[in-house]
C-alpha cells in the first residue's frame, strides 16, 4: 500500500447493493476469485478493499468543490467514488479479465445446505457480531433443542439465558451454528445437570423450565403459553405427554413437593 493511501473495507451486503447481486452470489464470486481485494477472515467472513488512488482523490476533491466545498460534500463524492470502484470490480469486462468467456449463470457453483446455513450465521448480527472471526461447528437440529431446552432450564436458575429468541431461525435451517470456542467453556455444575436431562427428554425439560420462567416472569402459566415459548403446538404436547410438566412447575412455584 502506498504512503497516504486510502483504503475503503466493504462487507458483502454493501458489495451486493452497489453490484445489485445477492451477498450469497458476491461471496461464490470471491470465492472463485473474480473480486479483486477481496479478503477472508479465518472465520470465513468476506470483506472487499478499494483503494481510493491519487487520481482517485483528485476527482473526490473537484466533484466535492462543485457541491459547496463542504466536509461533507467530500464525505459524500468519497462515497460515490468508491461505490464506482466496486461496480468496476463487478462489472462483466473486469471478471473477464480474470476469468474469459465466463458465464455468470452457468459457472457459479451451487453451495450445499450446510454452506448455505453457515453463510446465513455470518450474516445474522445476533452471531456474528458476538463471534466474529470464530470458526464454526454445526449442530444438528436434534442437538439444538436439547442445547435449547438446557438453556431455558438455565433461565430458570438464574445462571444462562434461554436460546428462544433464536430458535425460530434453526428450526427453519435445520442446523445450529456454533463457535468452536464454546466447546471449550466451563460449564456450571446445574448446567451440566440440565444438559443431562435435556439429553434424556428435551421436550418434558424445556415445558417445565419454560413454565418456571413464566412463573418466575409474573405471566399466566398456561399449557398454551408454555407451547407458544417453546415454539411447539399444544396438540404436539398433549400427544408426547409432557403437560403434567406445567403442573409440576406451579407445585414447585408454590412449594408443593410432588413426583411429575
Amino acid at each position: 500500500m502506498k504512503k497516504n493511501q486510502i483504503i475503503c473495507t466493504l462487507s458483502l451486503p454493501e458489495v451486493a447493493k452497489i453490484a445489485r447481486k445477492s451477498a450469497r452470489t458476491i461471496r461464490r464470486w470471491c470465492l472463485l476469485g473474480l473480486i479483486k481485494g477481496a479478503r477472508c477472515s479465518k472465520g470465513g467472513h468476506w470483506k472487499v478493499r478499494v483503494c481510493i488512488s491519487g487520481k482517485d482523490e483528485m476527482i473526490i476533491r473537484a466533484r466535492a468543490r462543485r457541491s459547496g466545498g463542504r466536509k461533507e460534500d467530500l464525505d459524500r463524492e468519497l462515497w460515490d467514488r468508491t461505490q464506482e470502484k466496486v461496480w468496476d470490480l463487478v462489472a462483466p469486462s473486469s471478471i473477464n479479465q480474470i476469468m474469459p468467456n465466463f458465464e455468470r449463470h452457468k459457472r457459479i457453483p451451487q453451495p450445499t445446505k450446510k454452506e448455505l446455513i453457515a453463510e446465513r450465521a455470518m450474516d445474522d448480527s445476533w452471531f456474528s457480531e458476538k463471534y466474529e472471526g470464530e470458526p464454526v461447528e454445526l449442530a444438528t437440529l436434534k442437538k439444538a433443542e436439547e442445547l435449547f431446552a438446557a438453556s431455558e432450564w438455565a433461565e430458570s436458575q438464574d445462571i444462562g439465558a434461554s436460546l428462544g429468541p433464536i430458535m425460530g431461525k434453526i428450526r427453519e435451517w435445520g442446523y445450529m451454528p456454533i463457535p468452536k470456542v464454546c466447546f471449550t467453556y466451563l460449564l456450571h455444575p446445574n448446567y451440566e445437570a440440565a444438559f443431562v436431562a435435556a439429553g434424556r427428554d428435551h421436550l418434558r425439560t424445556a415445558m417445565y423450565s419454560a413454565a418456571l420462567n413464566l412463573l418466575k416472569s409474573g405471566k399466566a402459566c398456561s399449557v398454551v403459553g408454555v407451547c407458544r415459548r417453546i415454539g411447539i403446538s399444544r396438540a404436539t404436547a398433549y400427544r408426547k405427554g409432557v403437560t403434567q410438566m406445567v403442573t409440576l412447575a406451579r407445585r414447585e412455584k408454590m412449594g408443593v413437593h410432588a413426583e411429575a
